[in-house]
């Protein structure tokens, strides 16, 4: 058998497929243990080292400009089409706007986050990021919120505040309890950043709209203690955040399953 150089030696150590204490390597079919080069060994599987070195190397050096998901190679070309896709649907739920009578016009409930979250667990956060970024460009220009981009800015940085460390988490372990915990933390954290955001960057950007004294004489008409500008990230920013992601999160949970053969093929 033809023996490999030391710098593909080094290459598939750091990747825990070479193992030159062993004779042989076991692999699982399991998912949480995604298969090396695209073999689905199974558990009582013995397979000589060299082989799948091999086999892997190949493997790689066929797919050489792809990216890795799950254990899983990708093209380039299929890893931004899925991007796109999932960019375009978000982009068009993010048309579908629920006004909520108690609260100010400005908060509207949608579903854009959810291909986002799709992407994220799916791709990588990267993706997650990217399929936000995308999404709130093109309704920037096709339709606009009327706020001078400042509802464009808010969705996109609550957005990845919850897609970032859902994806981190998930990618630890594929599984549901993964899923679920990734997402839990992504909420809390996009309700923290909410507030922040909200009090020192977007409505201060939104005063250059509309008048302080206008949005609080808004707030405080709908809840009295709305009246100033903390009180509106206590009373609607920040209950509005925990109420629209918990709602996306759901979504995500009742589709991912459905959706995950598709993303990854």
């Amino acid at each position: 058998m033809e023996s490999l150089g030391q710098g593909e030696i080094a290459m598939w150590q750091q990747v825990g497929v070479f193992a030159p204490k062993l004779d042989c390597i076991l692999m699982s079919r399991d998912e949480e243990k995604p298969a090396v080069g695209g073999i689905a060994w199974r558990t009582e599987d013995v397979v000589p080292r060299g082989f799948l070195i091999r086999y892997s190397l190949w493997r790689d050096r066929s797919m050489a400009h792809g990216k890795l998901i799950r254990g899983k190679k990708i093209t380039q070309t299929q890893y931004i089409t899925r991007i796109a896709i999932l960019a375009v649907v978000a982009f068009a739920l993010m048309y579908i706007e629920f006004p909520i009578p108690i609260a100010p016009p400005w908060l509207k409930l949608d579903f854009s986050d959810v291909p986002a979250l799709l992407g994220g667990f799916a791709l990588g956060p990267v993706a997650g990021i990217i399929i936000q970024g995308i999404k709130c460009i093109l309704f920037f220009f096709f339709k606009n919120s009327g706020t001078g981009g400042v509802g464009e800015l808010a969705n996109f940085l609550i957005g990845i505040a919850i897609v970032i460390p859902a994806a981190i988490i998930y990618a630890k372990k594929h599984n549901f309890k993964f899923a679920i915990v990734g997402t839990l933390i992504g909420v809390a954290v996009a309700c923290v950043s909410a507030a922040i955001l909200n009090y020192y960057l977007l409505i201060p950007a939104y005063t250059q709209i509309m008048p302080i004294e206008a949005i609080l004489s808004i707030t405080s008409a709908i809840n009295p203690a709305a009246d100033s500008l903390m009180g509106y990230v206590l009373v609607f920013a920040m209950p509005f955040t925990a109420a629209k992601l918990a709602i996306d999160a759901v979504i995500v949970f009742l589709l991912y399953k459905k959706l995950a053969r598709l993303l990854h093929r």
